[in-house]
């Protein structure tokens, strides 16, 4: 349920620490139950309105891909928002989303 709040995040960024995260495992709202897709219907940005980036980690938004129908789950992909080539993640946890598209892992 770790979620990085790195608003920047750039393929060469991979071997940094990130300065935010959500780790939402033990407390959060309902967000932290959203589940992974291949195919999703929400995508997630990290936004300011508070403060400048530099003074506040930011807030995370969720935006429609598509019209969703009444009763439709929620989801996103738990796939880093850059391109990741699949031999540059050490673990790959399966996927079960169902998609046509699915790539197996995330």
């Amino acid at each position: 349920y770790i979620f990085d709040l790195d608003a920047e995040e750039k393929r060469e960024d991979l071997s940094l620490e990130g300065k935010f995260s959500v780790d939402a495992e033990n407390c959060g709202n309902w967000t932290r139950f959203i589940n992974n897709s291949c195919e999703p219907n929400l995508f997630v940005r990290t936004v300011n309105y508070e403060a400048p980036a530099k003074y506040h980690p930011g807030r995370l938004m969720f935006i429609c891909l598509r019209d969703i129908e009444a009763g439709e789950e929620l989801t996103f992909t738990y796939t880093p928002t850059h391109a990741v080539a699949p031999e540059d993640i050490p673990s790959k946890p399966r996927c079960y989303c169902g998609a046509e598209s699915c790539r197996g892992w995330y």
